[in-house]
């Protein structure tokens, strides 16, 4: 490992992943179907603009599904 915190990282990732991988079970499927989509399409080695960008629509569509889902908005 060439960083010492790069197994934190990796353990988010390994957890994201699972949890997307439940969201993809549930009723806001497509949501979470868009998330998968995004973190596949590479578009993050386009620069740290890029990453903020699919950082941010990421969690933007993750507060969408939740308050979709229980009906808050």
């Amino acid at each position: 490992m060439a960083h010492p915190w790069l197994h934190v990282a990796f353990f988010m990732d390994v957890v994201g992943l699972f949890l997307l991988g439940i969201g993809l079970f549930s009723s806001q499927w497509v949501c979470f179907l868009v998330v998968l989509a995004m973190s596949f399409s590479q578009i993050q080695k386009h620069g740290a603009w890029a990453v903020f960008l699919d950082s941010l629509i990421t969690v933007i569509i993750y507060v969408f599904a939740i308050l979709n889902s229980y009906h808050l908005i």
